[in-house]
């Protein structure tokens, strides 16, 4: 019988999801529990759509009357991203800072990717052992 089903459905039947969607109560409580950097970043990303080395290196120009414009690294192509009343509230909740990106560090530099994802990796395995939020693994 499994002969006439795809390997690839087998494989994907019973594969655990590697990075499970989280509820409107686990953002919620993540975004009430981050750090003001860690937030504003995953609020743009969030936002947005972009990923997080798009967003990360968002530069404060890229806004323009009510758009967003960037560039994505994955596909090449210029994105256009109308800053509606969650961005909008996001973008006047980060913290004033001196880096040239719109969005910055605890030290208020740039987020570099690695920067970044130690400090999300931190943050996220606290959340997952208090409880906010599942873990992935």
């Amino acid at each position: 019988m499994q002969s006439l089903i795809p390997r690839a459905v087998l494989f994907k039947a019973t594969k655990p999801d590697a990075n499970p969607p989280w509820t409107l109560d686990q953002v919620k409580i993540v975004f009430e529990k981050a750090p003001t950097h860690i937030r504003s970043a995953l609020g743009v990303m969030l936002a947005t759509g972009l990923d997080p080395s798009d967003a990360l290196e968002l530069p404060k120009e890229a806004i323009q009357d009510g758009v967003v414009w960037d560039w994505r690294n994955k596909t090449s192509h210029e994105q256009a991203v109308p800053v509606g009343p969650l961005l909008e509230a996001i973008i006047q909740g980060i913290e004033p800072h001196e880096a040239p990106t719109l969005l910055a560090n605890s030290r208020g530099a740039s987020w570099t990717y690695s920067g970044f994802a130690a400090s999300w990796h931190t943050f996220r395995q606290r959340m997952v052992e208090a409880g906010g939020i599942q873990s992935n693994r």
